[in-house]
């Protein structure tokens, strides 16, 4: 789990993104693992897509 801690800390500060993993249960560090980079890549799909409801692009433009 140490390796999936430093490689989690290192994305976030590379990618600047702020990153918040609990995995509230669990011994076994492989499946541990495995929940996490699961979740990770599910979450960095759902950011990347552009919503099928929205009918144009979000924008802050004018808004800040």
């Amino acid at each position: 789990m140490q390796l999936v801690e430093e490689f989690l800390r290192a994305l976030a500060r590379n990618v600047r993104m702020n990153l918040h993993v609990v995995v509230p249960y669990g011994t076994n560090n492989h499946h541990m693992a495995e929940a996490i980079s699961k979740a990770l890549g599910k979450s960095l799909r759902m950011a990347c897509q552009i919503d099928p409801r929205e009918t144009a692009i979000p924008s802050t433009k004018g808004i800040l």
